[in-house]
């Protein structure tokens, strides 16, 4: 109930407020979050009073029955999603509210970029408007315009007028302030008193000067007086040229104009302030607030901050004071609008959240089932391995844990059935070690079990007597594989090696210059060696060798280091019976030369031995049962 809650909260919420749809969902989304919470607290506290009158009265609650396993407890895939429901719930919730909060912040920072646009278009323009105006009247302000007589002056005047599309009237005053000429010469030139005191400050030497003024008639945007001293070489103020623009018609502030009137026409309000937070235009183009104080918030720097208007309205602003200048660009969009935005880039994503959680909960509701189905089949696999049957393979799909588990299942089969097959061969070679006392026989099991994983030669090198036609102090050499004879000039090399170590383990022996080989001698690419040691007597080495490199595991040693003991056992057993041999036949020579009769008995009386004198002397044995 109380996971449910959240989203009928945020439902109600929804459809509590008047507006659009984006201020619905601002507010659902992010302005009844202390309700929410208030309304969970009172759900938290009402479940645990419950819970205390379920523990301290329980006859309140029924009779209770006997225990019955539950749906999650009887099947893994109703478990999964009873455990996992609430979470999916909750990351949902939690998904829209970051989408919705993404959505916003995306929202805000492209209208701050848009109106950051804007006004810095504006307020580039605008100190190239004053700079221009400012130094096109000083250009004017010639001394020569006062060595002209009045009908000189007045032409003088209309030709600046109209050959400088700045200004739309110029008037020249002399050193008494009294107007001398003006254009267009049919209007009436009245000064008001911000112009009075300009035309004092300039013939009181003042170079340069630039003044607002309130627009006339049905203009909609102050005019901005630029006022130029003319003075005689000697730096004296001869006169004064005063121009006049606005800031509407003027050729220098249409970018700035056109970039606020776009602002506008998206529903926001563009205006330009002078030094004094006065309104010199405004994009709602009201003469009545042309000159009126601006009554927001004008940080010192640039800045994008919210706020609420004079209507009560939020609105998003962006204000950029101008360079070199006090002026300052100001534009606005209303919150609604950046709402709106966000919606529209919040929807897609929502939708998209929807499908993929409704994907997701058919995803896992069918995985699971591929989920429960391999437990099934490692359930199966793991009785016929306890039966002993490893010759049915796992097929393993997937990297996942399910799938490692199934890969582990396999490794385990193989394996057990790889030491099954070890300990079979090993088997074989014990069993033709204590068969055969004669040295060749006896190691063609060993071998041969050595020739398995790809190995291309194995040999064998004896040094200690172990057959009756080995020549004295000379090694014997057995071999087995394809290129057994190809390495058998590496057997003295290896009989040095592993006489002064453990083992020879050489993966690469393209990258190792252990051994010291002969111009043209073939080697393998990969080698493992071992000696032969029987009761701390040195009898040889056992090697084999591969075609291509490779790494040697600890199963490669084992196996390899069990061949070696049971090539020592070989070796000692036709060791002995080699020497028994040669003993029988040096006592049989002996017998067989001897001129007198020999006869050998056992302990029961039983003839073992006879030589050739005994049979030819006459009435020594008359008669013999087998």
């Amino acid at each position: 109930m109380g996971i449910l809650f959240i989203p009928i909260s945020i439902a109600a919420a929804f459809f509590s407020v008047n507006g659009k749809v984006a201020v619905r969902v601002d507010y659902a989304l992010t302005g009844s979050w202390i309700t929410l919470l208030a309304r969970t607290a009172e759900l938290v506290i009402a479940c645990v009073i419950a819970e205390f009158a379920y523990i301290f009265t329980p006859k309140l609650w029924g009779r209770s029955g006997p225990l019955v396993p539950s749906p999650s407890q009887t099947s893994l895939q109703t478990r999964f999603f009873v455990r996992t429901f609430p979470l999916i719930i909750a990351l949902i919730l939690t998904m829209m509210f970051a989408d919705w909060v993404v959505a916003g912040n995306a929202a805000r920072d492209m209208t701050r970029e848009r109106l950051a646009g804007t006004a810095q278009v504006a307020a580039d323009s605008l100190p190239y408007f004053l700079e221009s105006g400012q130094g096109l009247l000083l250009n004017q302000a010639r001394p020569e315009l006062f060595t002209l007589d009045a009908d000189g002056q007045r032409s003088e005047i209309t030709r600046m007028l109209r050959s400088v599309p700045f200004f739309n009237r110029i008037g020249l005053f002399d050193a008494n302030g009294n107007i001398l000429a003006q254009a267009p010469s049919e209007q009436s030139l009245s000064l008001g008193e911000r112009e009075k005191v300009a035309l004092d400050l300039a013939l009181k030497g003042v170079p340069a000067q630039t003044y607002t003024l309130k627009p006339i008639a049905s203009d909609i945007s102050a005019q901005v007086v630029f006022v130029a001293s003319v003075q005689d070489a000697a730096g004296k103020s001869l006169g004064v040229l005063m121009g006049w623009t606005n800031l509407q018609e003027n050729p220098f502030t249409q970018p700035a104009i056109e970039a606020l009137k776009k602002i506008g026409g998206m529903g926001g309000e563009g205006a330009i302030l002078d030094e004094n937070r006065q309104i010199l235009y405004d994009t709602l183009e009201t003469s009545s607030l042309v000159m009126s104080d601006y009554l927001g918030t004008i940080p010192e720097t640039a800045d994008f901050f919210e706020e609420t208007s004079q209507l009560g309205t939020r609105r998003m602003v962006y204000v950029q004071p101008t360079l070199g200048h006090q002026w300052t660009v100001v534009a606005s969009l209303p919150s609604e609008g950046v709402q709106s935005l966000a919606l529209s880039i919040a929807i897609p994503l929502l939708l998209i959240l929807l499908g993929v959680s409704v994907a997701a909960y058919l995803l896992l509701r069918f995985s699971l089932r591929g989920v429960t189905g391999t437990l099934r089949t490692l359930s199966q696999q793991a009785t016929l391995i306890s039966q002993g049957q490893l010759n049915s393979p796992l097929m393993v799909s997937g990297v996942d844990e399910v799938g490692q588990l199934s890969n582990a299942f396999e490794r385990m089969r193989l394996s057990l059935k790889a030491r099954l097959l070890e300990l079979n061969r090993l088997l074989e070679v014990s069993q033709g070690v204590a068969a055969n006392l004669d040295i060749e026989r006896a190691v063609q099991p060993i071998l041969h079990a050595a020739l398995s994983d790809g190995v291309s030669a194995v040999r064998m090198v004896l040094v200690q007597p172990v057959s009756l036609d080995q020549e004295t102090g000379q090694p014997v050499a057995f071999g087995a594989g394809p290129a057994a004879n190809l390495y058998n000039g590496l057997d003295p090399l290896i009989i040095e090696q592993v006489q002064r170590m453990e083992m020879l383990v050489m993966p690469n022996m393209a990258r190792m210059r252990r051994l010291n080989l002969k111009a043209g001698q073939a080697v393998p690419a990969a080698l493992l060696g071992m000696p032969i040691y029987h009761e701390s007597q040195f009898y040889g080495a056992l090697w084999i060798g591969y075609d291509t490199p490779r790494q040697f595991t600890e199963e490669n040693i084992r196996f390899l280091s069990t061949l070696t003991a049971q090539s020592a056992l070989a070796a000692a057993n036709a060791g002995l019976y080699a020497t028994a041999e040669i003993g029988r036949q040096r006592l049989e020579a002996v017998l067989y030369s001897t001129p007198e009769p020999v006869l050998v008995f056992d302990e029961r009386g039983r003839l073992l031995l006879i030589n050739p004198a005994a049979l030819q002397t006459v009435g020594l044995i008359t008669w013999a049962t087998p």
